[in-house]
């Protein structure tokens, strides 16, 4: 981002850990547009980012549901036709005699 000391321009960026300052000139005014139009299209891009995880939070949901209902009806299914759970697993009741 280009900023302002009196009329010097000035641009930090990081580098790994490091943030660096650099002296871009006097005045500068297109360094200052530059920073500027980037900084609009990150914002832009974060919230399409933003809208999306809202979709995908909703896609998530929903897949939620209709894998809860089929563990339901599988539970149902088996139970009718004679199985329990032991630990986890499917298994046939025996029917002693």
């Amino acid at each position: 981002m280009a900023y302002r000391r009196g009329r010097y321009v000035y641009r930090s960026r990081r580098e790994g850990d490091r943030v660096v300052t650099e002296y871009v000139g006097v005045g500068a005014e297109d360094a200052i547009r530059e920073d500027a139009a980037r900084r609009q299209a990150l914002e832009v891009e974060r919230a399409t980012l933003g809208e999306l995880e809202v979709e995908q939070k909703a896609i998530d949901g929903a897949l939620d549901a209709a894998g809860d209902a089929m563990r339901e009806l599988t539970a149902a299914l088996m139970a009718v036709n004679g199985y329990h759970r032991h630990k986890g697993q499917w298994r046939k009741r025996r029917h002693g005699g």
